[in-house]
């Protein structure tokens, strides 16, 4: 194969990983020190992590506070959760200095990678 088709494919490569990491973000849960229902209404997420007394975490999807319960979707099923049960609640919070961070390292390993090929580096 030719060097020139090989940096190409490197670069093809790494330009994909630039563009679709970041979109993901770098996020982690964060416990949340709120009641339950307060947290969905004013927050609104469209996931949250809950911990039962029994020690079972469920991510709820599209979770909504219905009286004293929590409703949203497990793997494609309607799940409800009695907020008495639940011992914690966290959500998804972006951490923007690590993605900041990885914005910056892949075009740096792209730069890197260029360099290596344009220098001879076989």
């Amino acid at each position: 194969m030719q060097p020139l088709g090989v940096l190409r494919r490197a670069i093809a490569f790494l330009l994909g990983l630039a563009v679709l990491v970041p979109l993901s973000s770098c996020t982690s849960w964060r416990v949340q020190q709120i009641e339950p229902s307060d947290l969905i209404r004013q927050k609104h997420p469209s996931q949250i992590r809950v911990v039962e007394k029994d020690g079972t975490r469920l991510v709820l999807k599209y979770p909504n506070a219905v009286d004293r319960d929590l409703v949203g979707s497990v793997r494609g099923q309607r799940v409800t959760i009695a907020v008495a049960d639940v011992t914690s609640i966290a959500g998804r919070r972006a951490n923007w200095l690590k993605t900041t961070g990885l914005i910056l390292a892949f075009p740096a390993a792209l730069l890197g990678v260029a360099c290596a090929m344009a220098c001879g580096y076989h």
